[in-house]
């Protein structure tokens, strides 16, 4: 089995040297071990600027071609991940931590961090935290701060479309807000987050990126609720783990279905591809 690694350089480069992994095991845990040897942030004067677009991050391998599949945060700012209990949800959220970790320094990127079992807290480094809630009352008072910020950020009509490609009327970090369990927060409508719903389509002008990881069960009623309702009105990709093929169609129509724990489709509007995730091992 190879994929494509490059030792010491940011994980944005991965794909650019061939290596060699053989075996299931080497295959479902063998891109981020690479990933964390590779993946240390250049020198200062070699990083883009602090309202860079991004980042792309590798997810894991697809299943037809062994190659890495991508996710880019600079063309797709969010990405909501589902799946039944046990399926690898919370895995995938450490793999796209530490590889948002990897590719940006703490002045590029910060981390909001929702996580009610508190499985993720340990993965996010403390320079790179922007926040921590463990409950919905205290994710809404993080999240009504957060934007406040973000709307700084909002363009106002003198804005030129030059300037929207440029992004330079602001300056400061991308902004991650990344939310394990999210079915356990919604006690009202909009659940903690109810603030944010507006700049959701703006998220590419202004830095900010939801990654929301949700159970399949009882996806009828989540996908209603006003954030994954509008999250999915803006194309976000899923990516679908294992789930029972009742639950409610994804983004492209088609239906889940049972898949071994680490397995997934990435789903679009157009179709879907189906790959093995990248394993990160646990916080010690």
């Amino acid at each position: 089995i190879a994929f494509l690694v490059k030792e010491g350089i940011g994980v944005h480069h991965i794909g650019e040297h061939r290596g060699v992994v053989t075996g299931h095991a080497a295959f479902e845990k063998d891109l981020l071990v690479h990933i964390g040897a590779a993946g240390r942030v250049p020198p200062d004067e070699q990083l883009p600027p602090p309202t860079m677009p991004g980042p792309r991050i590798p997810l894991g391998l697809g299943e037809l071609d062994l190659q890495p599949v991508w996710h880019d945060f600079g063309t797709k700012p969010h990405l909501t991940i589902v799946g039944d209990s046990g399926s690898g949800k919370t895995a995938a959220l450490r793999l796209i931590i530490r590889s948002i970790v990897a590719a940006c320094s703490p002045e590029q990127a910060q981390i909001l961090l929702v996580d009610p079992r508190r499985g993720l807290i340990d993965v996010v480094p403390e320079a790179y935290r922007r926040g921590v809630a463990v409950s919905a009352p205290a994710a809404e008072d993080q999240v009504a701060e957060l934007t406040g910020e973000l709307r700084r950020r909002v363009p106002g009509s003198d804005i030129s479309p030059a300037r929207l490609r440029k992004r330079d009327w602001w300056s400061g970090p991308e902004m991650f807000v990344v939310v394990d369990d999210y079915d356990l927060l919604l006690g009202h409508a909009s659940g903690p987050f109810g603030a944010m719903i507006e700049l959701i389509p703006q998220a590419s002008d202004i830095g900010f990126h939801m990654v929301m990881a949700r159970a399949a069960a009882g996806s009828s009623r989540t996908t209603m609720e006003p954030v994954t309702r509008r999250l999915q009105e803006s194309n976000t990709p899923e990516l679908a783990l294992s789930m029972p093929p009742n639950e409610m169609p994804l983004l492209n129509g088609q239906r889940g279905k049972q898949l071994p724990p680490g397995r997934a489709v990435l789903v679009t509007r157009r179709g879907g591809v189906g790959l093995q995730i990248g394993w990160t091992e646990e916080p010690a």
